[in-house]
């Protein structure tokens, strides 16, 4: 299993810069790292249209096929549609039934009791929800990330959300290239975000109308393996304990 990682990791270098090696290198470590318990990660946006249910089903798989186990996708973004997942996958998928905020909450709770799984690491998609139900989400998750458009409007957006989000839960953003307008001055100023964060070009064909998985050397495998990455070390790293006077 240790050589079949590595295979993967030596294509992804291919497009890393030498300053990149160290950080996909401990990536890479982490993603095989056993859970002492279930972990949930949230995967939200406050606007529609973005890829929110796009990028969770990527996530999802990636994991599955990265960890080389199950994995629990939860659908609880309502009407949205549901991207198709690639052929073989572990990914195990549950949909909950659409609710009005803040019943989605509830309903998912039900789904996590009721419904009890062998995998160690479940992604909720929540797709759009209001910004007043971030603190209920991060307050039932191990880590979240959040999704916005890869454009100045997108950035202020997650630059605004991100500050009182990190202090409920270990967070990072996916800036997701729906328009195509990324330039490397983006991907620069993405590389100074004050928390994990990757852009992702968008291909609604692929993830809504076939079951195949990006290609290993493209761009958005390679943020997308990072991204991962960087959520599994969230979940793993336990939070560091508050500074007071003694044990709580």
């Amino acid at each position: 299993m240790r050589a079949r990682h590595l295979g993967k990791l030596r294509t992804l270098l291919r497009a890393s810069t030498e300053s990149g090696l160290s950080a996909l290198i401990a990536q890479e470590s982490s993603l095989g790292v056993p859970l002492p318990l279930s972990r949930h990660i949230a995967v939200l946006s406050a606007s529609g249209g973005v890829g929110c249910s796009t990028l969770a089903a990527d996530v999802a798989g990636m994991l599955a096929r990265l960890r080389g186990e199950r994995v629990r996708l939860i659908d609880a973004q309502g009407a949205s549609p549901v991207p198709a997942l690639p052929k073989g996958s572990s990914v195990e998928r549950v949909s909950l039934p659409s609710e009005a905020w803040p019943g989605a909450l509830e309903a998912w709770r039900e789904v996590i009791s009721a419904q009890p799984s062998r995998a160690e690491l479940s992604v909720t998609d929540w797709g759009q929800v209001p910004l007043s139900s971030f603190q209920a989400i991060a307050d039932a998750s191990h880590a979240v990330c959040l999704v916005v458009s890869a454009s100045r409007r997108g950035m202020e957006d997650a630059a605004r959300v991100v500050a009182p989000l990190t202090e409920l839960v270990p967070t990072a953003v996916c800036f997701v290239d729906a328009h195509r307008t990324a330039t490397p001055a983006t991907r620069r100023l993405v590389e100074q975000f004050p928390v994990p964060a990757v852009v992702i070009p968008y291909d609604r064909r692929r993830s809504f109308s076939t079951e195949e998985t990006l290609p290993p050397d493209s761009r958005a495998a390679h943020e997308l393996h990072r991204l991962c990455g960087d959520l599994v070390s969230m979940v793993v790293t336990p939070p560091a304990p508050a500074a007071t006077g003694g044990p709580a």
